[in-house]
Order: structure tokens, then C-alpha cells, then sequence
């Protein structure tokens, strides 16, 4: 007995649709994928053909979020870049096709980094919300963003 491949569903059409709608409309200049780096580096440039421009003011981050005890110390450089995005004047956008836990992790660290909020304040700015957090795995991304919140608040109460 085999697995089954996931399937392939990344629309080229809604994506253009979609990534208008964030560049016109919400002002979003970073789109940081924590997967589907090609697809989504394939987009952008056709997003900047469509107008005749290819130095476009968008960038594009290719960023992964990492489970297990050794992924800890990659995101938490993740957090820290996400930290830096929220401090920063641009407006970005954060995604993921495999569930919103892993944008909702980087944007909760991302939180805890930029305001040194706790975990909790960090994961309700980010728009978290528990029910989403169904596998062991995701419970255990959850983990690093606490973790890391329990870390910086000893280090900033000094």
C-alpha cells in the first residue's frame, strides 16, 4: 500500500487575482511563503510582466517553518525576520497552503519579537486560534513561538 501525492493545487489565475487585489489594494510589498517558493516566485515575475515592469517594488521571502527540537533554533531566526517585518514601514503578507498554523507561528513569534508581548497577547495579534491546532505537529510549532516568548520575556525582565 502506497501513500497518495498531494495534490497539486495552486492556481496561477487566482493567485494573480489574489496578489492584485494585496499589491493595489492592501498596499502589500513582501509576500513571505513558508512553502510553495517556486510556484510563488513564478507568480510575482509574471505579476510584474503583466505590468510592464520588472522592477516592480514586491519581494519575495521563501522562508520554511520547521517541527522538532532541532527546527527551534531556524525559527527563531524566523521570528526575528518576521519581527522585523512588523517594525519595518512595509507591508507584507505571510502564507502557506499546508494550514494556518504555520503563518499564524511566524506571525506569533514574529509579535513576540517585535512588542515582547507574551505568547498569548503574540498568538491573539497574530489571529490564532486554538482549534486550528489539531496534530501533534502543529502543537509542536506552537511550542517553539512559547518557547521563544518564555526566553524573551526572562531576557527583557532583567
Amino acid at each position: 500500500m502506497g501513500f497518495a501525492k498531494k495534490p497539486v493545487y495552486f492556481d496561477i489565475e487566482k493567485g494573480m487575482s489574489d496578489l492584485q487585489f494585496l499589491y493595489d489594494h492592501k498596499g502589500v510589498r513582501t509576500i513571505m511563503s513558508l512553502d510553495h517558493c517556486k510556484d510563488m516566485t513564478r507568480l510575482i515575475d509574471q505579476f510584474k510582466r503583466g505590468r510592464g515592469l520588472t522592477d516592480l517594488d514586491i519581494t519575495h521571502v521563501c522562508r520554511k517553518i520547521r517541527r522538532g527540537k532541532r527546527g527551534y533554533k531556524k525559527n527563531v531566526l524566523l521570528f526575528e525576520e518576521v519581527g522585523n517585518l512588523i517594525r519595518s514601514d512595509t507591508r507584507f503578507y505571510i502564507h502557506c497552503r499546508y494550514g494556518a498554523h504555520r503563518a499564524v507561528t511566524a506571525l506569533t513569534g514574529g509579535w513576540v519579537n517585535y512588542s515582547r508581548v507574551s505568547f498569548k497577547e503574540g498568538f491573539r495579534l497574530a489571529g490564532g486560534n486554538k482549534s486550528h491546532f489539531r496534530s501533534k505537529g502543529h502543537h509542536e510549532l506552537l511550542n517553539h513561538a512559547r518557547r521563544y516568548s518564555q526566553k524573551s520575556q526572562k531576557f527583557y525582565r532583567r
